[in-house]
């Protein structure tokens, strides 16, 4: 198994389209009220796409079509893979809390294992 520099062996992966929807996310219905939407999001106006592939069938689309939650308003949508932005998710174990950060690219958070 491949470790980090500091010696762990954690991932960093993408959520999928179901993960979304089980944190609160609604397909084609708008929803700001649930934990994957943060105010730094909502302030830059930022979607990010999911791990999985939307399965339709068009022959005059020549590329994959992907699930993904909209900046507009936070609904689980279908796109093209050509405008993927995606979002990197890691799971916790039990007993982690945050000891500082804000969750931004300036001040992320910096987490302790109890």
């Amino acid at each position: 198994m491949n470790k980090f520099a500091d010696n762990t062996d954690m991932y960093v992966g993408t959520l999928t389209a179901d993960e979304i929807v089980y944190a609160g996310g609604k397909m084609y219905t708008s929803n700001r009220d649930y934990y994957l939407i943060n105010d730094y999001q909502e302030s830059h106006l930022l979607s990010f796409s999911s791990l999985s592939l939307y399965d339709r069938f068009d022959l005059f689309k020549l590329d994959d079509t992907y699930f993904y939650v909209t900046a507009r308003d936070y609904s689980l949508q279908e796109s093209s893979v050509e405008y993927a932005d995606f979002r990197p998710a890691i799971t916790l174990a039990t007993g982690i809390k945050i000891s500082s950060g804000d969750g931004t690219i300036s001040n992320p958070y910096k987490i302790l294992e109890n």
